[in-house]
């Protein structure tokens, strides 16, 4: 089983800011008191997590200034997928899209979903997911999940295009 989605509090370091790893807890000086037991238990010590902190430096400098409108975009595609009448039958986000990242369950099993996404590709040029796999925290073998970046490169990209893709994908599963 997988945990409940991640609390808006939480802020990857290596999705969309180019860290090696990690993340960002905010909140109140008590809320962080009080979880700052983990990172001990967890094994974190100034020592052992430098390189990942010089990377995640250098990739929050790169990347300031982007992350509003990496998340508005993102906000904007999911807003015009889940309004499409087909896509919304296949596909969902599992929390409300608040940033640049998110994660998306779709109706199907891994294996067709795999299928409908090879054929988009092939058919159109546009691939809708990378890795994906099951959503065990659905209870359900006919659903599966991925993780979804607005980056860079995919945040060039018109909505109408991932509409239009998300569409052809659709189809293919219904």
């Amino acid at each position: 089983m997988l945990p409940p989605p991640v609390p808006t509090r939480l802020r990857s370091f290596y999705k969309g800011v180019g860290g090696l790893t990690g993340a960002m807890l905010l909140g109140d000086k008590e809320f962080c008191a009080k979880s700052r037991v983990w990172l001990r238990r967890f094994g974190g010590n100034l020592y052992c997590m430098a390189p990942h902190i010089v990377t995640c430096w250098a990739g929050f400098r790169r990347n300031r200034g982007t992350f509003v409108r990496k998340a508005d975009k993102m906000k904007e595609v999911a807003g015009a997928l889940v309004a499409d009448e087909e896509v919304s039958k296949v596909l969902r986000f599992r929390c409300e899209v608040q940033m640049c990242f998110t994660q998306v369950i779709l109706e199907c099993s891994k294996e067709r979903a795999e299928a409908a996404r090879d054929k988009v590709r092939e058919e159109s040029g546009v691939t809708v997911f990378s890795r994906i796999r099951f959503a065990e925290w659905e209870g359900s073998s006919d659903k599966c999940c991925f993780e979804w970046n607005m980056g860079d490169l995919n945040g060039g990209i018109e909505v109408d295009v991932f509409v239009q893709a998300w569409r052809a994908f659709a189809k293919e599963i219904l």
